[in-house]
């Protein structure tokens, strides 16, 4: 009876080491600030005096919404992907008449890197690099223009925190590229 004891005892802490032990993560973030945002402003900033009468009015921004998945390879190195989508709106005026309306989206595709500085059960820290492409396409009704481009993108977080219970945490990230400067979410380790 007392070795029957015994290994349910063990196989208890083994079941419990094992379920401490995450490998996998997925998350799903909203930020501020993608570089496909930061360019759209510099581009219509810079375009503005050769573009005559033509104006946008009305802008107005989603995203970038993305998605995770890292695998744990062991306490502090993580890989894995990140797709991200944003959508840009606005409606295009000349001479104070409603030419079209303009929409633009970018899809972006990026394998990815992250090290954990500290953690423990309930917080940690960590930096993430990720570099990939952005696939953007533009379209305006009414006058039937459209354009699509690839370029390269990625996203360098210098500083990110997450806070929670071992499987379902918050999280907030700072950096710059195409997840935003600044961006945050959920993250479901498992």
């Amino acid at each position: 009876m007392k070795k029957l004891i015994i290994f349910i005892a063990f196989m208890a802490m083994s079941l419990g080491v094992q379920a401490q032990e995450t490998k996998h993560e997925l998350a799903f973030t909203y930020g501020f600030a993608s570089t496909s945002q930061v360019m759209d402003i510099f581009t219509d900033l810079v375009s503005a005096p050769f573009k005559g009468s033509t104006s946008q009015e009305k802008d107005w921004w989603f995203g970038p919404l993305s998605l995770e998945y890292f695998y744990h390879l062991d306490n502090r190195f993580n890989v894995g992907g990140i797709t991200v989508f944003g959508h840009r709106g606005a409606d295009l005026y000349e001479d104070n008449t409603k030419r079209g309306e303009v929409a633009s989206n970018y899809f972006s595709l990026m394998p990815a890197v992250k090290y954990m500085w500290w953690s423990n059960a309930n917080l940690g820290l960590y930096s993430k690099v990720a570099v990939g492409f952005t696939y953007r396409t533009e379209k305006i009704d009414d006058i039937n223009y459209s354009e699509s481009k690839i370029h390269v993108n990625g996203q360098f977080s210098a500083l990110g925190f997450e806070g929670g219970s071992p499987c379902v945490r918050g999280f907030a990230e700072l950096g710059f590229g195409e997840q935003g400067v600044f961006f945050t979410g959920l993250r479901y380790k498992f």
